[in-house]
């Protein structure tokens, strides 16, 4: 005899759907914008700071948060050695989408004022 599988529950709140898969999409997003708008922030400054300042911005939250997941993760939940190189991935692109974010938002900084 063979069991069907039940479909988990949709997550219902906002912190449940918020997924290290998602946080990663959009990190590389918005990074890749920044990037592309990094481009031509050497003729147009003035017009392009805000945006830029604003995709920086959200390239670090999805950084931390992705960290921040993946902390409360291996936190809560002792898991095998199967899963270790997934943690170890998501370790490394929160890194990778933290640091030139913030680095980069303090660059910025002193023009935002």
């Amino acid at each position: 005899m063979t069991h069907k599988r039940r479909a988990p529950p949709p997550p219902r709140g906002w912190r449940q759907r918020w997924t290290i898969q998602r946080a990663t999409v959009a990190g590389l997003g918005c990074g890749l914008a920044a990037l592309l708008l990094a481009s031509a922030f050497g003729s147009w400054a003035d017009a392009v700071l805000y945006p830029y300042a604003i995709l920086l911005a959200l390239t670090l939250v999805c950084g931390l948060s992705i960290l921040w997941i993946s902390f409360w993760d291996m936190r809560a939940r002792e898991r095998g050695v199967q899963v270790r190189p997934i943690r170890a991935f998501d370790v490394v692109a929160g890194i990778v989408l933290t640091v030139p974010s913030a680095y980069a938002l303090w660059v910025l900084w002193p023009q935002l004022r």
